[in-house]
């Protein structure tokens, strides 16, 4: 799943791979659907089901289909950017993980700060203005379609102040970011991810706290999605002695 949820997403991807790695993915999720139909549990494919043939009208095959392969790509893809996005930036920013394994600041900060600092998510799907728009210089007429940066909205100084470029742990826990959407597209996974999140990079820097970049910064692939932002690898080294 691993494998078809990066085929869906990357723009390396060609249509017809594309194409055969969705209608997989829906295979597979349909085999789960009649999995949890036979055995139903206290899982989310399952209450899913449940509305379904509770109320047709509520929720359809095709939007239950449609739901869960959204849930697998937006839980996976996420989440899988996220850590990588907070372990590349404590390689780069060696003094604000000694404050993290000193216990200065939590993990959950460092967690907040990556979100802001790097977002997992580039950009959301287009949006389209009802008038005339007018931001800086430049006129947005009605209608165009606009693609929202989020990982531009977390380094705007307007928001962050002059230090919106540094990655600071230690930053003030009440400073927003737009890493989960806003409004009625809110991420509904987004307590989920920041507790993932959390717990993996504790564990992680428990057991190696010592642990680098085996390989340059300016070395790191990027991620070839206009979805999803991060690196397409991130090669480390778990004792130390990296590229720093």
């Amino acid at each position: 799943m691993h494998e078809l949820s990066h085929d869906i997403v990357s723009t390396a991807t060609g249509a017809r791979r594309a194409r055969a790695a969705t209608e997989e993915m829906y295979s597979v999720l349909s085999q789960v659907v009649a999995d949890r139909r036979a055995a139903p549990g206290d899982d989310l494919t399952s209450a899913l089901i449940a509305a379904r043939e509770e109320d047709g009208d509520r929720l359809s095959e095709e939007e239950l289909a449609a739901t869960l392969l959204l849930v697998v790509i937006a839980g996976h893809e996420t989440n899988l950017h996220l850590i990588t996005n907070a372990v590349r930036a404590l390689s780069a920013h060696r003094d604000q993980l000694a404050r993290v394994l000193a216990g200065e600041v939590g993990w959950d900060a460092v967690v907040e700060e990556t979100l802001r600092y790097d977002s997992p998510v580039s950009y959301f799907p287009f949006r389209y203005p009802t008038t005339d728009l007018t931001v800086s210089d430049t006129v947005i007429p009605r209608g165009a379609p606009v693609l929202a940066s989020c990982t531009a909205a977390g380094r705007d100084p307007l928001a962050y102040g002059p230090g919106a470029d540094r990655f600071d742990v230690a930053r003030e826990s009440d400073v927003r970011n737009l890493a989960f959407s806003h409004g009625p597209h809110y991420c509904l996974g987004a307590p989920l991810a920041r507790m993932e999140a959390t717990l993996a990079l504790g564990m992680l820097y428990e057991r190696f706290p010592d642990l680098v970049l085996a390989v340059p910064e300016a070395e790191l692939p990027p991620h070839p999605s206009f979805i999803g932002n991060s690196t397409h690898t991130l090669p480390v080294r778990l004792t130390g002695g990296g590229a720093g």
